[in-house]
């Protein structure tokens, strides 16, 4: 079971929940006593996320979708609310085409913007408008990377995604705060299954990289990040919003 940060009787939707970073933050919250809405385009493997979170105790439901599609936000909205009233929403849908500029496809460009943009701006305005209509406020906590802030070789696409869910989200914040909704963003720089489709020879030279210039001398996990994404959808995280917290072993700064 989680230890410190306690998250009893609060609803949390994990958009990208199947696997990776979204898998871990799911089975984390409900490690904390959180009920999981679980999300993301394979319910298979969502359901396998179900039965584990359902194994250690706690509850989910799964509501599959591709929440860069127009309408599917609300669909997923309604399918958690069989847990309650919602209290926190977690944007972590994404994928990477890798590929240089020079290389890179149209539908290479468009799918990666689709699944990590659009998702987290459509699941967003869906929850502002549901909390507006309550009258209740809420935790928004988009995930970006690293490479939204300094770029990788390769990774165009995935990297200005993951820069305007930063500039999308510190926006936002500013926009919703007076109805008590914060919205706060993650940029981890972590070693999950979404490395592994990069080539072997640059994810050798990867991981290699992330053990000889990490600070802590080890590359992050999910574990390492789920426990910031647990504070930011607390009580006590109130009196933070528009921040973009950089999750890394290594010394660095955080924009916003």
């Amino acid at each position: 079971m989680a230890t410190g940060i306690r998250l009893d009787d609060r609803v949390v939707l994990v958009t990208g929940a199947s696997r990776g970073l979204g898998r871990g933050y799911a089975v984390d919250l409900a490690g904390r006593g959180a009920a999981v809405a679980l999300n993301g385009r394979d319910p298979d493997r969502l359901d396998e996320v179900r039965r584990e979170i359902e194994d250690g105790g706690g509850r989910a439901v799964v509501a599959p979708g591709d929440v860069g599609v127009p309408g599917i936000a609300e669909d997923v909205l309604a399918a958690a609310a069989a847990l309650g009233p919602l209290d926190a929403v977690v944007n972590n849908a994404a994928i990477n085409r890798d590929r240089t500029v020079a290389k890179m496809s149209d539908e290479e460009w468009s799918e990666v913007m689709h699944a990590g943009l659009d998702g987290t701006f459509r699941v967003c305005r869906a929850v502002v408008r549901a909390w507006r209509a309550a009258g209740r406020g809420g935790r928004i906590v988009n995930t970006a990377s690293v490479a939204g802030l300094y770029g990788n070789v390769g990774q165009a696409n995935y990297a200005a995604s993951k820069a305007g869910v930063i500039g999308f989200s510190l926006s936002l914040a500013r926009e919703v705060a007076p109805a008590g909704i914060t919205v706060n963003v993650v940029s981890p720089r972590a070693v999950t299954d979404m490395s592994e489709s990069i080539p072997e020879e640059r994810r050798r030279a990867f991981y290699d990289m992330q053990s000889r210039t990490n600070t802590l001398g080890r590359p992050g996990t999910p574990a390492d990040v789920a426990p910031v994404v647990a504070f930011l959808c607390s009580e006590e995280s109130a009196y933070l919003t528009g921040q973009s917290l950089v999750v890394t072993g290594t010394p660095g700064s955080s924009v916003g």
